[in-house]
């Protein structure tokens, strides 16, 4: 009686253990994470790799053997081969589902597939230039349609492009490719690194130009390409860029937007020169070193630059014919250009003109003071005309006329003057003199006295942007 009893609660003991999950006597079994099951319907069609997703697991490595080395990246369904970075060759490619390694430990490599990778190339061109969301315009650009070709102009144009590859290669068409100091200067920057740029000087009509090459990595990386040199010395064009990885559709805009509208200074006339360099040529001039450009880096900001040497608001001594003017052009895409421009394209959120000092050339060139005093009324009545069809195509933008920068003392009462006539139909127009040194080719402001004038500009422009 007695041992039938103990026998029946120790069976309930056991049962009690066992329902409260204690450890099960002699079980021999260590509870442990579950190995993931291979990826099955694994395929490569058309460069594109697909398989069957798993409902454990979001991460998946991607293998490829050549038998001589073995190349490992992390994949998605849908991905391309050649965002990936795979040589050319013949491969046994498996896949494997990674596993978290608390709850699922990492599977096998599903059973290979046979792939032959050749070098094959993504390219934009013709329509593709302009269309699909790849590239950012930067400047004011004109697509031509019977050259096929996208046509960049202004002091800091160019394209900006994200990408995954190896190397990236573009077709670039030149003016002026012969004459040296006249030939198209462009720069190029990867993923923002200036002091790594590339510079090019294009002496060729039509120039296959690497823009990156060696890269080891699968990262996504930008390239922006910069016309340094200004209009009026030479175009470029390009006709087509092409990867051995893939471009992505991706365009960043900057929250502000800067326009400079101006003559030489803002295009880095002479500013890696001195006043005896011998003449302004576009291996001395850099406007991404010159004021315009330097304050929309700091400002964080796009810009646009509508400038050419010798040019005035009104006319100048230095153009062919004298009546040749900054507010007529900048109707158009480019100077002496017939194609129209479209203001609606790119809306500045702060306009800067800084004109004048070619205008005055003119004026100070006249026989007599009846002549000298018409030409200043003229000028003066022609740059107020302009500031209103500014504000016109921009209502909402702060407007800032800058003065000095080539210390035109002659003409600084007329420019005040000038600023508080127009003020009165546009509330949102300001004025600043900054004086430049004088000690770049031609008495233009040096690379040292840009980086000053950027500097008090973008206080400036701040002050105004925080009070507005």
């Amino acid at each position: 009686m007695k041992k039938n009893l103990l026998i029946s609660l120790l069976a309930l003991l056991i049962l009690f253990f066992v329902g409260c999950g204690g450890e099960k006597p002699d079980s021999g079994k260590v509870e442990g994470p579950e190995k993931l099951d291979a990826p099955t319907g694994l395929a490569i069609e058309d460069g594109y790799i697909f398989f069957d997703i798993m409902g454990a697991t979001n991460d998946y490595v991607i293998k490829f053997d050549s038998g001589a080395a073995q190349i490992e990246r992390s994949v998605t369904p849908g991905a391309t081969v050649a965002e990936l970075l795979i040589p050319e060759g013949t491969y046994q490619v498996s896949i494997m589902a990674k596993g978290d390694g608390v709850n699922f430990l990492d599977s096998d490599y599903s059973s290979p597939i046979e792939f032959v990778k050749e070098k094959t190339y993504m390219e934009l061109k013709e329509k593709d230039l302009i269309n699909g969301g790849y590239i950012k315009w930067m400047g004011r650009t004109h697509y031509n349609e019977e050259k096929k070709v996208n046509e960049v102009y202004h002091s800091a144009s160019g394209f900006e492009l994200f990408f995954k590859g190896s190397e990236v290669v573009a077709t670039i068409t030149a003016t002026n490719s012969s004459n040296k100091s006249m030939r198209p200067c462009i720069v190029i920057v990867i993923d923002d690194d200036f002091t790594n740029a590339t510079t090019l000087f294009l002496d060729q009509p039509t120039q296959e130009i690497t823009l990156v090459s060696g890269n080891t990595d699968t990262n996504e990386h930008k390239i922006d390409l910069y016309k340094r040199s200004e209009s009026i010395d030479s175009h470029i064009a390009i006709e087509s860029i092409k990867t051995d990885g893939v471009f992505l559709q991706k365009i960043e805009n900057k929250k502000l937007k800067l326009e400079f509208i101006a003559a030489s200074s803002s295009t880095g006339y002479g500013n890696l020169g001195n006043p005896s360099s011998g003449g302004k040529t576009t291996e001395n001039s850099d406007c991404l070193q010159g004021f315009a450009f330097l304050t929309a880096q700091a400002l964080d900001a796009d810009v646009n630059i509508f400038s050419a040497s010798g040019w005035g608001c009104a006319f100048s001594k230095w153009t062919t014919p004298n009546t040749l003017n900054v507010a007529d052009a900048y109707k158009y895409v480019d100077f002496n250009s017939s194609i129209p421009w479209i203001h609606g394209y790119y809306v500045p959120d702060v306009v800067v003109v800084n004109l004048g000092t070619n205008d005055w050339s003119y004026i100070n060139a006249a026989t007599n003071d009846t002549e000298r005093d018409a030409r200043m009324t003229q000028f003066q009545n022609k740059y107020v005309r302009f500031l209103q069809d500014l504000h016109d195509y921009y209502p909402e933008a702060q407007i800032i006329v800058l003065y000095g920068l080539m210390n035109e003392s002659s003409i600084y009462d007329i420019t005040e003057q000038i600023v508080k006539t127009a003020k009165i139909a546009i509330p949102n127009l300001a004025v600043i003199k900054i004086n430049g040194d004088a000690k770049g080719y031609n008495s233009h402001p040096s690379v040292k006295s840009h980086k000053e004038i950027a500097n008090k500009l973008t206080a400036f422009i701040e002050s105004l942007l925080e009070n507005k």
